[in-house]
Parts: structure tokens; sequence; C-alpha cells
């Protein structure tokens, strides 16, 4: 099951992505930039649109040597520019650096060797001017385009335009509000900041996702990830994405998603509250297993709530299932704090042991809105389905007699 759990699903998604980064101690203030790993080389993604076609430009400087403190493209550092147009048709030079400072000469290591100049800022790229010489595909020559003059604008901004997947030249334990970036990102540059949520585990991130396309994205066992907003593009959350996240407090759901797959937010303890919005249509086994939710309120827009997938919620205190679910499947809610259920009138199943809380005595009030519900095997401490099954709708209470658990219907 562990290794089933690591699964990534392969989906599509258009995704901008502002990053804020914190302390664990969430202090204020600023103080020396965080280190690299040792032998790290430190890198910096400039990325602009093209004003007038809408075609983006991506420019990747690495630096030659590792070890600089505050990371600016120097002589001899290595670069690769790509160029995705529109149609998702991609050109890449790569080469180095010949002359560094605002305005960078780039000298592509194909021949025929040309030298072109990109004008960049805090703001990103701003010109590009030059004749670029490009990778050849397999099999073929190298391509070149002569670029009279560009002009590039880097959108969409927040404060600061270019983000430094690197993190060497952010301040740390500054305040939750400092240091925002939106950029677009591309598929590779997805992997790569994965990569670097896992090294900078000392410092939190947040994410606010819209505008790039990744496939096959998945934030597992990611520590650093506290918050996270979905674009308005995806159907459904992959199976697994976000599985022992351990210190993710806030997600945002956009009204797109039609599924919360299986296991999605299994194991993300600090989560306390999220708000399933109305287009959701059904929620996946373990879907929130061993999360740290308080209360949820089903929409009714949902119609299944498979297996296991609120299973050992130990915080779960309070329940409200809409009425358009038809099945609570096997165990939905077992091993949880619940005190308080109201089901839905839509409910026609309720599975295998499917409120059977802990402690068996948590659950003090249930309240049916439907009359022939049908029952698997013990979904209830103290019978309280055979209770139901004579008496019909209405709201139950639970007592104690000696070890058993009763339940009385209110009048």
């Amino acid at each position: 099951m562990k290794n089933v759990k690591r699964i990534l699903s392969i989906i599509s998604l258009t995704l901008v992505i502002t990053l804020t980064l914190v302390s664990c101690g969430g202090g204020g203030g600023s103080g020396p930039a965080p280190a690299l790993p040792a032998k790290e080389p430190q890198k910096t993604i400039y990325r602009s649109e093209d004003a007038a076609t809408g075609d983006v430009y991506r420019l990747e400087v690495t630096e030659k040597v590792a070890g600089r403190a505050a990371y600016t493209p120097q002589k001899g550092d290595t670069y690769v520019l790509t160029i995705i147009y529109k149609d998702k048709r991609t050109l890449t030079s790569s080469g180095t650096v010949q002359t560094a400072g605002g305005t960078l000469t780039l000298q592509p290591t194909v021949a025929p060797v040309t030298t072109f100049t990109i004008t960049i800022s805090g703001s990103g790229m701003t010109t590009i001017s030059g004749t670029i010489t490009f990778d050849p595909e397999e099999g073929k020559v190298a391509e070149t385009k002569v670029i009279t003059t560009i002009t590039l604008t880097v959108k969409p901004l927040t404060e600061t335009d270019n983000m430094d997947l690197s993190l060497a030249a952010k301040p740390a334990n500054t305040p939750a509000t400092a240091y925002s970036y939106k950029l677009k990102i591309y598929n590779e540059e997805f992997w790569e900041l994965l990569d670097l949520l896992g090294k900078y585990s000392n410092k939190y991130v947040k994410l606010d996702l819209s505008e790039s396309t990744l496939e096959g994205f998945g934030f597992w066992d990611c520590k650093t990830l506290v918050s996270i907003t979905l674009p308005n593009t995806i159907i459904s959350i992959n199976g697994w994405s976000f599985i022992d996240c351990t210190n993710l407090t806030s997600v945002k759901l956009p009204n797109s998603i039609k599924a919360i797959e299986n296991g999605t937010f299994s194991g993300c303890t600090s989560l306390t509250s999220i708000t399933i919005p109305d287009s959701v249509t059904s929620i996946g086994k373990w879907a929130f297993q061993d999360s740290g939710l308080t209360g949820i309120n089903i929409p009714d827009s949902v119609t299944v709530i498979e297996d296991d997938a609120f299973l050992r919620c130990i915080n779960l205190a309070n329940l409200t299932i809409g009425n358009g679910v038809i099945e609570i499947m096997n165990a939905a809610f077992n091993g949880s704090g619940l005190k308080t259920v109201i089901i839905g009138s839509g409910v026609k199943y309720i599975g295998d042991w499917a409120f059977l809380t802990d402690p068996e005595d948590s659950l003090k009030s249930v309240t049916f809105k439907s009359a022939g519900i049908e029952f698997g095997e013990w979904p209830f401490h103290g019978g309280l389905h055979d209770k139901y099954s004579y008496e019909g709708p209405g709201t139950y209470i639970s007592s104690k007699n000696g070890d058993e658990v009763e339940w009385t219907k209110q009048p």
C-alpha cells in the first residue's frame, strides 16, 4: 500500500506561482541568505513574454562555479534560452555568457557560432536582439533566427518579477507577506521547484497556481508546503498529490474540480479545514484519511463518498453530508472523533463500519433526513442503524448505559 500511495497520476493542467518564504518560527526581520547545499551551482530563471505575439521566453543562467553568495550572471556561466511559442513549439539555444551585467552577451555552443544580447533587470528580460543559433534536433542542422529587437514584458507581476529557483538571495526569517513572486512555469521548471522545496526544509512555501502547463505533478511528502491555491483549469486533483504534506494548512479548491481522487490529502495532519466546492461529485478512497480536519461540509453536488475517505480523522467533530450524496461507502468515517452528524436526504446506502467512532461514545447526535436507508455491517456503535430502521428519520441522541451506547430519538 505504501508504494501504491507514491504512484503519480498523469494529468495536464495550466498552473502562476506565488512564492512566499517564512521562517519555521514565523519571526520578522531579515537575516543572512539561506545557504545552498554544498557544491550546488546557483541558478536564476528569467521569464518574459513577447508583447506582440504572446510567445514566452525563458532564460536559465547557471553559475560556472558554486559558492557565490548572491547570484548575478557572470562571464563563463552557462545559459539555456528557450522560446515557447503559443502553439507549444519550442526552440532552445544553449551556451556561455560572454558579457554580464544588465545586458548579457550570449554565445551558443553549436555552429554557426554567433552572439546575441539579452537585456535583463529585476523585472526579468526586457529586450532581445541578434542572431540566435538553436540546438539542432536529432538528424537536423542547427537553426538560426535573426531578431532585430523584440520588446519583452514580464507577465504577470508582483513585487519582483524574477524568481531565483536557487532561493539563495532571499533573506531568511522574513514575514509571510514578503517575497511574493508570480510567474509562468513549465513542466521542467516544476520538477526543479519540487527538488528545491525538498532541500529547503527549514523554509515554508505558499503556492498560488494558475497559468503554466504541467503534466504528472505531485507534492507528496513535501514538508515545506503550507498553502496552495489551485487553478480554475483542473478537473480532478491527482491521486496522492499531497500525501503526507504535514505542514499544509490551507488549500483553496477551484469550482472546476469534479473529483478529489484517492489519497489526495492523506496524512495532511495540519489541514484542519477545507471548503469543497459545489462542482465536486465524488470523494475518493483515503482522500482525507489521517488528516487534521476538525469539521467538514459535503456539498449537495457530491454523490458518493468512497471507502475510508475520512478514515482516522481523530479531530473531525462535526459533519454535514449534502442532500445529493447517495452512497457512503465502507469505513468512510471509521476511527474518527465525530460528535455530530447530519445525513442528507439523498442517502440510500451507508456501508460497513462507516461511522464507528473512536472512542465509541464520541458520537452524540445523528440526524437522518430521509427514510429507507440501507445499511451494511454495523455502521454505528450502539445499533443506531437498527433504531433508525424502526423509528425512521429524525435526530437521535446517544447516552452511555454502563459500557453500552444507547440511542434515543428526539420527539
